[in-house]
Order: C-alpha cells, then structure tokens, then sequence
C-alpha cells in the first residue's frame, strides 16, 4: 500500500515538471517569434533603403546589357535582369524575357526560346492573366523539351491549375478537374526533375503533406536541413521557410509554423519580392489573434506591393482581408465609444453624489455656525457673571464689618452662581453632543487642508502626464520660439503645461479644463493665449501640433 502511493505521488510529481518544462519551452518560442516580429516590423520600416539597393543591381545590369555585342552575354544579361524583376515589377519582367525570346528566335536557339517563353507564361500567371498564361503554355510541346525545361514547365503548368482551380471555386466539376490536373502536373515534376533541384523537394511537400507518417517527417527533417544552407536573405530560403510552415500546421505545431512563416516573410521583404505569400498567412494569423494593428500594417504592405507588381491574385485576397480588418476596426471603435459613454455615465454619478455630498457638508457647516454664535453669547454672558462676582468681592473685601447672615448671603449667591454654570455648561455639552460638531471639525478642512489637497492633486497629474509622455515638455517646448522655452523643476508643471497636457489627451474646451484644474475660465483663456503668443504657428496649427506632442 505505501509503495503504491509512493508510485502515484512520483507520477504526480513527474506530471508537474513536465508542465512546467512545457510552459517554459512554449515562452520561449513565444519570445523568440516576437523578436522575429521585430525583426520583420523593422525590414518593413527600411523597405525602401532595399528597394534602393534592387534598383542599383538592376542599373548595374542594364548598364552592361548597353554594352554588350555579343548574343550569349546579351542573352545570358536580359535573363538576369528578368530574375530581378520576376517577383518585383512584372511590366519590366514581361520586357525583358520577351527580349530574351526575341533574341533565343533571332539566333534559332529553340530551348533559350522555350525558356523565354516560360518566363512568359509565369509572369501571366503571378499577374492572374490565366486566359493568356494558358495559351503560352499550351503552345509548347512538352516531349520535345529538355529535361529540365520539362520539369520547369510541369511545375509551372501546376500553378496554372491551382491558379486556375481558385478561380472555378463556384464551378464544381471545373474545380474538381483542375484540381486533377494540379496532382498530374506535381507527379510529372517528381518524374522529370533531379532530387537536386528545390522544385523537386517542394513537389514532395506538396504531394504528401495530407499524407501523415514517416514519410511526411523525413520531408520535413530535410528541409530543416536544407534550410540551415540557405542564405535566410534569400528568396529560396522564403520558399523553403513557407513549405516548411505547411508541414508544421498540417502536424499541428501552431509555434513552428508561425516561426517559419516569420522567417519567410522576413527573407520576401530582405529580397524585395513583391509576390509575397507568407505575409497575408501572417496578416490573416494575426487578425484571428486580435492584432489587428500589425495585421492591418502587414496586409497594407502586401496590398502595395500587389499594385506595384500588378499581381491581381494576390490583392483579390489582401482586399478581402483589409475588409475584414477595417470591419473589425469599426466594432472595435463602436465597443470603444460605448465604453467611454458607460465611464462618462459613472463619472456623471460621481459628480452628483459630490454635489449632494457638498450641499450636506454646507448645512452642517452653516449648524457650526450657529453653535459657535450661541457659545459666543454664552461666554459673553458668562463673562458678566464674573465681573459681577468680582465687583461683589471688592464690595465684601472693602467691607470692615460682615455679619453672620451677610456672610450667609454671600455664600448662598456664589452656591447659586455656580448651579447656574453647571447648568449652563451642561446645556452647552449637550446641544454639542447633539450637533456632533468634533466630528465636524474632522470632517470640514481649513483652507490650508483644501490647499494640500488641490497639491496632492496636482503632484499626481503631474506624475501621471510625465509617466504617460515622459518627453511632453521638450516636444512642447519644440512648438515655442527659443527663447520662450518653459523650464520644469522637480517634475512639477506649471499651470500652461498642464492645460496643453490637457488638450494633448484630447480636453480642448477651456470650462472643462479650468473645472477638471480647479481654476478660473479667465485663467484658462489667459494662459492659452499667453502660450500662443510664444509660438510662431498659428492658432489652428497650433492646437493641431499640440495634439500631436509626443506621438509616434
């Protein structure tokens, strides 16, 4: 019995840490994919210094293609300048490989012409002109091609038909056999391309990643090897990185997946390839995450670079997209607006309790008043008593003779002075119990305790403003002429920040600022004014400026 719990205690035990160990592990990769993320958001940012540099290679190109006489290096330089702009600018890519098949016809050099002509029909087909695409390739005579040429048509005869089968997605039986011809096409690759070219390892990917077992694993493990040749700038390394993706989602590893697609986007934008698959999976991934700011930033950059390439495939969808991010943006705002209606409506309650709360307060303090009246009175009453007992001492002490029942009266009258102060004392007590005027005196502050109050108030707006736009006051002070600078001491603003703090968060009518600071409307309008002065902007431009200090 106790071995049998020991064992159970151990499996317990064993579970735990391999929990632990799991949600450790599942950090990490969460870690890392944001720093993948960051890497891609920063890509994104510098597009356009890569852009730069594509245009210079290309120039490069161009400018020995000037040069060139000869048909080979003319050929062989047309090519070249056609593989920078296959992804990148589909009008120059369509201009280039025609020349190249202008060239490949004028020296009767039939596989340079097929080749030429392939380029063709892949440019149609990334650009969604799938009626032209078709009759290029169909004009071409696979049995009388080389090899590789062969395997090169097969695989681009296959996205033709996935092209062409998206778009029958209304048309049953002509999405049923387009999606047959898609299978024929992907063996035919296995069949005529080498195990060394990429186009037959991603035919594999393609052809058994519905197909679960070992097979789909060692698919997989080679191209994790594969991938650790690959430049990760280049775009095999993106088309690799993204059949890998495929791999992982189909074995439902949700963190590999998203690693791997990061890494194709990330050598897509590197290599400036503006057919880009793996970004929308990451617009689409985030939008179902609720990101919908990075997803709406992805898929905008998908959409312009869709139009630069003039790839209407690829912005059917971005568009499809950016609809349904842009609705989403609007229920967000909707569910922000009534938020803020909810904590307007808690702010307006609060308000009227303070107001009853007030006008209580100011009862009792008109009660205290009155006490203090009546008490006043009674000292002065008091006050009397004394004087009178006082000039009845300096009769009795100037008196030389005092008889027994002069005494007797003395003694009667000062027994009943101190009766009557008893009483009077205790009828004040009372009526001072019964106004509770010490708990008054607690509750209602001196003008020096609403002093410390409004500090204390101010010190946290202060430290809130400075928290939230901790550079507020050197933007501001940007928005003013030198020598108008506001200098800050000890982190206290002054009034004039505080109002422009204000209508920074978006507080722009002047009675709600001198309610929300607890000042005058005069000052609010002075200390506007005053602050417009110093700037050389105008009043609405520099209103518009102000609101946007310390944005990003």
């Amino acid at each position: 019995m106790k071995n049998h719990f020991c064992l159970n205690l151990f499996f317990l035990l064993y579970l735990f840490f391999c929990a632990g160990c799991k949600q450790h592990i599942s950090d990490s990769a969460a870690k890392a994919n944001e720093a993948l993320f960051t890497q891609l958001d920063s890509l994104i940012d510098n597009s356009d210094k890569l852009i730069l540099q594509k245009e210079e290679r290309i120039e490069a190109l161009k400018h020995s293609l000037r040069q060139s006489k000869a048909f080979e290096k003319q050929y062989e330089l047309n090519q070249a300048i056609y593989q920078e702009y296959r992804v990148y600018d589909a009008d120059s890519a369509m201009k280039y490989t025609t020349q190249s098949l202008d060239l490949a016809r004028q020296y009767h050099d039939k596989n340079r012409e097929i080749e030429s002509l392939l380029g063709i029909g892949f440019v149609y087909t990334a650009n969604g002109l799938l009626s032209q695409a078709s009759e290029v390739m169909h004009s071409l005579c696979s049995s009388s091609m080389p090899r590789y040429l062969r395997s090169r048509y097969y695989g681009q005869m296959r996205t033709l038909c996935s092209r062409l089968q998206l778009y029958s997605l209304g048309d049953d039986a002509l999405h049923e056999y387009y999606g047959q011809l898609y299978a024929l096409y992907s063996d035919s690759v296995l069949q005529t391309a080498t195990p060394d070219e990429p186009r037959y390892l991603y035919s594999r990917v393609w052809k058994y990643q519905d197909v679960p077992g070992a097979q789909r694993i060692a698919i997989r493990d080679e191209l994790e090897k594969e991938k650790q040749r690959l430049l990760p700038n280049s775009r095999n390394y993106s088309i690799l990185a993204y059949n890998l993706a495929l791999l992982y989602e189909k074995e439902h590893n949700h963190t590999k997946w998203l690693e791997n697609m990061i890494l194709s986007g990330i050598a897509d934008v590197y290599a400036v390839n503006r057919d880009i698959g793996s970004l929308y999976a990451l617009a689409s991934y985030l939008y179902e995450q609720g990101q919908l700011d990075r997803a709406y930033r992805y898929s905008t950059y998908c959409s312009d670079i869709g139009i630069a390439f003039k790839s209407r495939v690829r912005l059917l969808h971005q568009q499809k997209l950016q609809r349904r991010i842009h609705q989403s943006y609007i229920e967000r705002d909707h569910m922000q607006q009534e938020q803020l209606k909810l904590f307007l409506l808690f702010i307006s309650f609060l308000t009227v309790v303070l107001l009853i709360a007030l006008f209580f307060l100011r009862r009792q303090t008109r009660r205290r008043r009155k006490a203090l009246v009546e008490l006043h009175v009674a000292n002065g009453r008091l006050k009397s008593l004394n004087s009178e007992l006082q000039k009845l001492n300096l009769v009795l002490r100037d008196t030389n003779y005092i008889k027994e029942e002069y005494i007797g009266q003395v003694f009667k009258l000062c027994s009943s002075y101190i009766c009557r102060m008893e009483e009077y004392r205790k009828k004040l007590n009372r009526k001072l119990k019964a106004g509770q005027l010490e708990d008054l005196k607690k509750m209602i502050s001196s003008t020096s305790t609403m002093s410390d109050e409004m500090k204390e108030f101010y010190e946290k707006f202060d430290s809130i403003i400075l928290h939230l736009y901790p550079d507020f006051v050197e933007h501001f002070n940007s928005l003013l002429r030198p020598e108008e600078h506001i200098e800050v001491k000890s982190g206290r603003l002054n009034t004039e920040l505080r109002i422009h703090a204000l209508i920074r968060m978006g507080v722009t009518d002047s009675e709600k600022i001198a309610e929300f600071l607890h000042c005058s409307l005069q000052t609010v309008y002075n200390n506007r004014s005053i602050t417009l002065n110093k700037s050389s902007l105008s009043k609405e431009e520099f209103l518009r400026a102000v609101k946007e200090v310390c944005k990003k």
